[in-house]
């Protein structure tokens, strides 16, 4: 199974800066398999899994970032238009030492937006109550 079919999950079992563990229990979910709840007549926008420790029901939560990748093009994309103009209109080649220096502070808040941001993300969440608490076995 490629990673474009998993939707890029396989790389954020790797992430060092969320919090994989479950809700209820507080056990770690990292690189674990979750079980699949049925939504019955009504589907939900969220996808409800169940816990293979405790059975809760968690919602996967994911992160902006993660689904959209433009909000890490605004920290770099100043320093690569520039980069693309001085390279490209000879009249502008003074630029190009700007332009490494917006690349490197663009590099710089990338880092820190990823560590503000997302340190200590909670991957799963709680479900919503809907008169069911655990997954019957």
């Amino acid at each position: 199974m490629s990673l474009i079919k998993m939707g890029g999950r396989m790389l954020s079992e790797f992430d060092p800066l969320m919090d994989f563990r479950c809700p209820h229990c507080h056990l770690s979910l990292r690189f674990r398999r979750l079980l699949k709840i049925p939504q019955g007549p009504q589907p939900v926008l969220k996808i409800h899994h169940g816990c293979p420790f405790c059975n809760g029901i968690i919602v996967e939560r994911r992160h902006p970032a993660i689904a959209n990748n433009w909000l890490w093009a605004r920290f770099y994309m100043p320093g690569v238009i520039l980069t693309a103009m001085g390279l490209f209109i000879p009249s502008l080649g003074w630029l190009l030492p700007f332009a490494v220096i917006a690349l490197y502070v663009g590099l710089a808040a990338i880092i820190v937006y990823m560590l503000r941001e997302r340190w200590g993300w909670k991957r799963y969440a709680s479900a919503p109550e809907q008169g069911q608490k655990k997954l019957v076995a």
